[in-house]
């Protein structure tokens, strides 16, 4: 990399740096019977989070994520209650970006409530310069559409000498950042940590964790 580029690093927060699996994996598994899916959680959860799959509910698709989004209105009592916290590499990951003088940044499809008590209340906010995320004055278009990514762009001041890395842990993610790439005319480094190991795409890199996508990130 050359040295006197800065970096900006998007990242996705819940699945990425929040570990809240275990209870938008409830929220989503339950919507989703509701809305006629058959088959075992685990089945039910990989159909909806794979982006593929997401065709499947497009005529209710509003109503089908408004009732996820009802199903995690807490999530104070999550974090209370243990079912939602960082993931163990979280910090090292945005300290030794920092540390690097990296603007960090989170972009997420978590509603806007949601989105700033889970950084706020686990401690995240020192490190970011700007959480973009889904409200009435900035709705959807959800990921992968860049216009998430964009606004955080824009909010970080970001110039064209500026590396750019996205950092998510699904297809939508990384496929924001490839149409983050096309908006933009310019490389965007995408990078994949796949903790559940389902998403099917093909980013810059592939990360074992988060270690190993900051090592990454500082190395190019």
């Amino acid at each position: 990399m050359i040295q006197n580029r800065s970096r900006i690093v998007l990242c996705d927060l819940e699945g990425t740096l929040v570990n809240s699996i275990p209870a938008v994996r409830r929220a989503i598994v339950q919507t989703a019977r509701e809305f006629g899916a058959d088959g075992t959680d685990q089945e039910i959860y990989s159909k909806v989070i794979d982006y593929n799959a997401r065709a499947v509910y497009a005529g209710d698709l509003d109503r089908f994520f408004q009732r996820i989004f009802e199903l995690l209105s807490e999530p104070r009592r999550e974090i209370a209650i243990g079912l939602t916290d960082v993931y163990p590499d979280t910090f090292y990951f945005l300290a030794k970006l920092q540390v690097h003088k990296a603007k960090l940044g989170v972009i997420s499809d978590t509603p806007e409530e949601r989105a700033q008590v889970l950084v706020n209340q686990l401690e995240l906010r020192p490190f970011l310069v700007t959480v973009q995320s889904i409200s009435e004055s900035n709705p959807r278009p959800d990921k992968p559409h860049p216009e998430i990514a964009l606004r955080a762009l824009r909010a970080m001041s970001n110039s064209n000498g500026d590396q750019i890395y996205v950092v998510g842990d699904s297809a939508m993610d990384i496929k924001c950042g490839q149409n983050l790439a096309q908006a933009l005319s310019r490389k965007v480094t995408t990078i994949l940590v796949n903790r559940l190991g389902t998403a099917q795409v093909d980013p810059d890199y592939e990360a074992k964790d988060l270690h190993d996508a900051a090592n990454y990130i500082l190395a190019n």
